[in-house]
């Protein structure tokens, strides 16, 4: 089932972290190799070997790029440009090298990642639940379409069937700046390596870009992503393994991997805006929705 709907701007914006962070991760991080472009809030311990962090992220103003609350034990750990925040202690076998003119290990014990965390999980529960009749949305065969004039269209679909065999995903019919696809699904989820993102431009100068594309994997409680992924994926429920280049901002449970993770952050925000002649509902009141864009960043 695919559905649409129209919104409206002039609401203060739910937050979803997601347009800040490349990458979120409510509990450990182990990472093996790669890179995470942008950057990176970790709740728990950054574990396993080699990983290099914040490797688009400008030299100036420096900023706090790589934030663990936990500890880093993690063979060696790279900070292309910015601070290190921890928590926790780093391990005496943790090589940490900051490479930024001007960067810093800032050790704070207060450090919390639980209000981002908080705000991921609403969006992600809100998102789902964002529905209405008489749209004009459909996913047929890897095809996403929407023709009429809202700014955001919603995809609801199983996630057996978003990942058929043999899926080629094309979002040139969707007529609309942004979509997001809440995927339904608990347990034992593997994506598989039989789905690819043919002719899409990532930088969104001909139509949809990476930036514009959110998968909401609501319900899923461990997931493994065995092939590349264009768009952000939010699964901050979840044990992600991403087994496959990801072109936009994650937010997991727990994460193992060891591929790159490129900072084409979701920059769209929602604005929960209530019906004509209804109260926010939660219990008996309605929900609608606005979205106001942020701004795409365009890449050649």
């Amino acid at each position: 089932m695919a559905t649409a709907m129209s919104v409206s701007a002039g609401a203060m914006a739910m937050s979803i972290p997601l347009d800040e962070y490349n990458l979120v991760v409510a509990g450990d991080y182990k990472h093996e190799g790669g890179s995470v472009w942008g950057t990176t809030f970790i709740g728990g311990n950054l574990t396993g070997g080699a990983s290099e962090f914040a490797t688009t992220v400008a030299p100036a103003p420096v900023i706090d790029s790589l934030k663990v609350v936990g500890d880093i034990t993690a063979n060696q750990v790279k900070v292309k440009s910015g601070n290190l925040v921890i928590g926790g202690e780093i391990g005496s076998g943790s090589n940490v090298e900051l490479h930024g003119a001007g960067a810093t290990v800032i050790h704070d014990s207060s450090l919390s990642i639980d209000g981002v965390v908080s705000d991921l999980q609403t969006a992600s529960t809100t998102l789902s639940g964002m529905t209405t009749a008489g749209n004009m949305a459909s996913f047929n065969n890897g095809a996403f379409s929407y023709s009429g004039d809202a700014d955001i269209a919603f995809f609801d679909i199983s996630f057996e069937d978003l990942f058929k065999q043999n899926t080629n995903f094309n979002f040139s019919g969707v007529a609309a700046d942004s979509l997001v696809i809440n995927i339904s699904g608990t347990q034992n989820l593997n994506t598989g390596s039989s789905y690819n993102f043919p002719g899409l431009d990532l930088s969104g100068n001909s139509g949809l870009g990476a930036e514009d594309i959110l998968w909401n994997f609501f319900e899923a409680e461990d997931l493994t992503i065995s092939n590349p992924v264009v768009g952000s994926i939010l699964a901050i429920n979840a044990d992600v393994t991403l087994m496959g280049t990801l072109d936009g901002s994650l937010a997991a449970g727990s994460l193992v991997t060891q591929r790159q993770i490129h900072d084409y952050n979701y920059t769209h925000k929602v604005n929960p805006v209530p019906l004509p002649g209804s109260s926010v509902l939660f219990g008996t009141a309605l929900l609608a929705f606005g979205l106001s864009r942020m701004g795409r960043k365009k890449r050649a």
